[in-house]
């Protein structure tokens, strides 16, 4: 009995360890998803302090159409990562990092990778955002340009648009 249990754990880690994660939260071009309509947020019970340090549920848009909702954690060291709704398997986690710009303002550089239909390396994508965060810290909104690059670093394609978000509290 022992030993059955020590070689199913064994063949267990063998094959989790085969198994690789994609990373790239951008839109993928030409993709087809399904929005995720997510249940409603729960009102912070206290006001938050005015800092993007913490856990948003945001949307980006173009031409007042939402093109990719995320869960994003802001993180006080200048980090930040986020979990896109896309599948696993066209990349729906990255990372990037963020600076102070003035009261309550803050710019966003994000990367990741990219795949193409087959789950191939595509390229990657580089996205800048400008955002305030509300007086209140419940919300922000802002700016964002997303740039696209082949495998050879190439620029294939650019979408700009806006950002909202509203705080996700544990509360």
């Amino acid at each position: 009995m022992y030993r059955s249990i020590l070689f199913s754990t064994a063949a267990l880690a063998l094959v989790a360890g085969t198994i690789s994660a994609h990373a790239a939260c951008g839109v993928p071009r030409g993709a087809q998803f399904t929005q995720i309509k997510l249940p409603p947020l729960k009102a912070p019970s206290r006001p938050s302090p005015a800092t993007i340090v913490g856990t948003w549920q945001t949307a980006l848009s173009i031409n007042d159409e939402v093109i990719l909702r995320t869960l994003i954690q802001w993180h006080d060291d200048g980090t930040e990562s986020d979990n896109a709704d896309l599948p696993p398997t066209l990349g729906n986690t990255c990372e990037g990092s963020w600076v102070s710009t003035g009261p309550r303002k803050v710019h966003r550089y994000h990367l990741g990778w990219t795949f193409d239909a087959n789950s191939n390396p595509s390229g990657m994508f580089v996205l800048t955002e400008d955002n305030k965060v509300a007086k209140n810290g419940n919300t922000y909104s802002g700016t964002f340009d997303q740039k696209f690059y082949d495998n050879d670093g190439n620029l294939v394609n650019e979408i700009e648009g806006t950002v909202a978000a509203t705080r996700v509290t544990a509360d």
